[in-house]
């Protein structure tokens, strides 16, 4: 089953590819602007993974991948934050697309409920503060929901909604990674550096550490579309 992981990758890319030519989306030309926002998001998280990978915090089981490496990662890895990103902008873009105008009365109290779960996470990295990515997920789904709350509030709901949508092929994709279908897991971590807590067999940091990559996504692709968008306008 080395090729599993492989597999992962491609089931999550593959319909929001065919569907992104859909007439109805056309997120197709959107390409440009998603490509930049994933190659740049994914630079600090890989940086991320690599360090983790090398402290043995996580590690990859290798009946599950191919054996093709860069810098201690599993070549699945790297393609992980390229191919698991396009599905989210690809939902995010289709959600949007319809559904913007009709949530954005709901900014208040989404400001509220960011500001309510940024605290929580910041009280989480106190309580598990000995235990590295804990630690650090929760210290950075904090900073990112306050940015998110104070710098884009009247995106923050269409964002946050696109994420909560994200959550079920989140829990599929991440529940195979973890161990929650096969005897053991493709991706494992070391105990003394998580809480403990888990949903089935997804660590609850797994959540969090979502979270910030797939707002990180979004944001940047939002803001780098309307730029485009504001470039075409003026010629």
């Amino acid at each position: 089953m080395n090729w599993l992981y492989l597999v992962i990758n491609a089931g999550a890319f593959f319909l929001p590819l065919v569907f992104s030519f859909h007439q109805r989306i056309r997120f197709s030309k959107k390409f440009a602007a998603a490509g930049l926002a994933i190659t740049a998001v994914s630079v600090p998280f890989i940086i991320w993974d690599v360090m983790f990978t090398r402290r043995g915090i996580w590690g990859f089981n290798d009946s599950y991948h191919l054996g093709s490496t860069m810098w201690g990662l599993p070549a699945e890895e790297i393609i992980f934050f390229f191919f698991i990103p396009f599905s989210c902008l690809f939902t995010y873009y289709v959600f949007d697309l319809n559904y913007r105008t009709r949530v954005v009365r709901f900014t208040a109290a989404a400001v509220v409920l960011c500001i309510v779960f940024s605290v929580l996470c910041l009280c989480l990295v106190f309580i598990y503060h000995e235990k590295n990515y804990s630690s650090l997920s929760f210290f950075a789904g904090s900073v990112t929901l306050v940015l998110l709350a104070i710098i884009r509030p009247g995106f923050l709901v269409t964002a946050l909604l696109s994420f909560v949508i994200l959550l079920v092929p989140f829990f599929i994709v991440n529940g195979v990674l973890t161990g929650m279908f096969t005897p053991e897991p493709v991706v494992w971590y070391n105990q003394d550096a998580i809480s403990g807590l888990r949903v089935v067999t997804i660590p609850v940091e797994d959540f969090v550490y979502a979270l910030v990559l797939i707002i990180a996504n979004i944001t940047l692709f939002d803001w780098l579309d309307r730029m485009a968008a504001s470039r075409t306008s003026k010629m």
